[in-house]
């Protein structure tokens, strides 16, 4: 099997404890399947490892093509029809995320503060 170095999309089971999970029960199961797709497609990207790199060093760098974890679950979140189905609590909190400068621990800090 080869090796993927760019984010991956599969379904982890709640009760996974490496796992914080964001309710997205108001998306309903057409809304649900058309994320998964957009999910999907982005299937293969690679890492984007120049926006990895761009959070320690000070020239920064993105690179369009690829992504990074927290920068894929961004970009779904913001993505319809997710974006227009959250709950207003977490779509105030991911609605300012910049998808390729936020580091998976700004989006777990957003998503904590959106649960409570």
């Amino acid at each position: 099997m080869p090796l993927q170095l760019g984010p991956r999309w599969r379904r982890a089971l709640p009760l996974d404890r490496k796992w914080s999970v964001v309710n997205l029960a108001a998306l309903n199961p057409a809304d649900l399947r058309l994320a998964l797709a957009f999910c999907e497609r982005r299937a293969g990207m690679q890492c984007d490892w120049a926006g990895i790199l761009g959070f320690v060093l000070p020239w920064g760098g993105h690179d369009d093509q690829d992504r990074f974890c927290s920068e894929a679950a961004v970009e779904v979140l913001h993505a319809a029809p997710v974006a227009l189905r959250l709950p207003q609590r977490i779509g105030q909190a991911v609605a300012p995320l910049v998808r390729w400068r936020t580091k998976p621990a700004r989006l777990y800090r957003a998503g904590e503060s959106a649960a409570r």
